[in-house]
């Protein structure tokens, strides 16, 4: 069965955005919703995701395009060349998809770095303090 690169593309595309979208979504909303981080301190990065995450999603579908058509050529090192290449900047896409979830991480890497364990072992929020 030969694939077709625009089929390929168009579903890798739709994939990448979904995807996409559900970080920004759990990363911009939830997360801060949920308590995790305040929204103010992930607010100016949302329009660098906004705009990194379709490029990303873009440049996915482009490379898997890319490596359906060098399926079909014929030198073994000339094909190996243009999947290798292609699978390295897809590389660069995924970070660009994946952007949100990297910010999310290091904020939540922060947080943890910044709470005082053994403060909230020895005296352990109660009723009234987790409420202020």
């Amino acid at each position: 069965m030969e694939k077709d690169p625009k089929e390929i593309f168009q579903k890798d595309i739709r994939q990448g955005l979904f995807v996409w979208a559900v970080l920004e979504a759990v990363c911009f909303w939830v997360l801060p919703f949920a308590g995790v981080y305040p929204y103010d301190e992930v607010a100016n990065m949302l329009v660098p995701t906004v705009v990194m995450g379709p490029i990303g999603a873009v440049i996915v579908a482009s490379c898997s395009s890319v490596m359906v058509v060098a399926e079909g050529i014929a030198d073994p090192k000339k094909k190996q060349t243009q999947i290798t290449v292609a699978q390295l900047i897809s590389v660069v896409g995924f970070v660009a998809l994946a952007f949100p979830l990297l910010l999310a991480g290091l904020r939540f890497a922060q947080a943890i770095s910044e709470t005082n364990w053994d403060e909230l072992f020895i005296n352990p929020p109660t009723e009234d303090t987790v409420l202020e």
